[in-house]
């Protein structure tokens, strides 16, 4: 009688979980646990509701229950494994997939977590290991296909990408996917012509692709073709209008033909997407430096410096800035941080040492020193910095 009972209790609890009702079946669940404590399909079905209502501890005590009575049961291992994916536990998902792996070791969806699992804690061996011998079993899977292939790519095993993506194209001849990973390959390996044909062919099937549109602007900026790419990003843009390295690269583009006012509004763009892009801010700094903007390219060069410590090139600009507002006293500062950083050691004889011969010339950085010097009446250090100029 309580085994009939459990069964009734059983199916109307999953028809409450199938009403998204999981109280009401979680309750029927327990019910039927009450009549026969040893049903694993009543644990399975109650983790189920449980983890529904992100009751993860007490849905994995379940599963554990569940497979303590159904050992190697291939779904309750799947569930386990998943539940501990939700809590982001890597290290406790990846050891439930692997003891199910060695219960099913032909299992598909299996070995597919447990790929994806190393794959994403990035054991890359380990993983390929196992996608290979999914790839063995179910050659036309996708998913596969790509996850093989980035390791390939990661590990520089060209051969092997092109191989694979050749053989896949055969069973998926316009999987967008599959050729943006082709184009990669060729990319990686500076087959320009080839990346270009790859990509081309994935505009075609998809008219409004904004990574592969700009991938081809990519290209021909490399190639200097600057008006063409500048085609390309401008399309890309038209699918993609809050992309922020998409108005970038167009105005880099005009930056390399000259063209300041229009290179100008597309920093500006960049920065509106993403106001710490150190690189549109230093491009933005050095246009408004250009235009005489002294303040405005104080301010873009400083947002720069904050991030990073200051190579010679920002140093240099940043105290011209400051120079041409009057602020001698920070100008200094810059200019002798150059001399800190950049200036080549010399021996006691005061000649470059031979080995640091390769180091910036400071030459005019002591000459702006010295100028520096004498306008706030330091003429004494003024004559030290001229002697090191000369």
């Amino acid at each position: 009688m309580s085994t009939i009972k459990a069964k009734a209790l059983l199916k109307q609890g999953k028809d409450f979980h199938d009403k998204e009702s999981y109280e009401k079946a979680i309750d029927c669940f327990r019910q039927a646990l009450k009549l026969n404590p040893f049903n694993h399909d009543a644990l399975f079905e109650l983790s189920k509701s449980l983890i529904k209502l992100e009751n993860y501890e007490e849905t994995i005590e379940s599963l554990k229950k569940a497979l303590k009575l159904s050992p190697g049961n291939e779904n309750i291992f799947f569930e386990l494994g998943n539940t501990y994916l939700l809590l982001n536990d890597y290290k406790n998902a990846e050891e439930i997939f692997r003891d199910a792996a060695k219960c099913h070791p032909s299992s598909l969806q299996i070995l597919k977590k447990l790929a994806d699992i190393c794959f994403f804690q990035q054991k890359y061996d380990i993983a390929k290991k196992i996608y290979q011998k999914i790839f063995s079993f179910k050659k036309n899977d996708p998913d596969v296909i790509l996850c093989l292939n980035k390791i390939f790519i990661k590990n520089q095993e060209f051969d092997e990408s092109v191989k694979l993506l050749n053989y896949s194209l055969q069973f998926f001849p316009d999987n967008i996917d599959i050729l943006y990973e082709f184009s990669k390959t060729n990319l990686l390996q500076k087959k320009f012509s080839q990346t270009l044909s790859i990509l081309n062919k994935i505009v075609n099937l998809d008219s409004k692709n904004h990574v592969a549109l700009h991938d081809i602007g990519k290209i021909y900026y490399k190639a200097k073709d600057f008006d063409t790419a500048i085609s390309f990003f401008k399309r890309a843009l038209s699918f993609n209008k809050t992309n922020g390295e998409l108005f970038l690269d167009i105005g880099m583009c005009y930056l390399k033909l000259k063209d300041l006012e229009n290179a100008e509004k597309m920093l500006e763009n960049t920065i509106i997407i993403d106001k710490n892009n150190l690189k549109a801010l230093h491009e933005l700094g050095l246009i408004y430096l250009n235009k005489k903007n002294y303040s405005l390219a104080i301010e873009f060069l400083e947002k720069v410096k904050q991030s990073e410590t200051g190579d010679f090139n920002l140093l240099s600009n940043l105290a011209l800035a400051y120079s041409m507002t009057g602020n001698n006293s920070t100008a200094i500062t810059y200019y002798e941080q150059i001399l800190t950083s950049y200036a080549p050691p010399v021996n006691s004889g005061g000649e470059v040492v031979p080995e640091h011969r390769g180091f910036l010339n400071t030459n005019k950085v002591w000459l702006n020193l010295a100028k520096l010097y004498e306008k706030v009446g330091d003429f004494s250090q003024a004559r030290g910095c001229y002697f090191n100029f000369l």
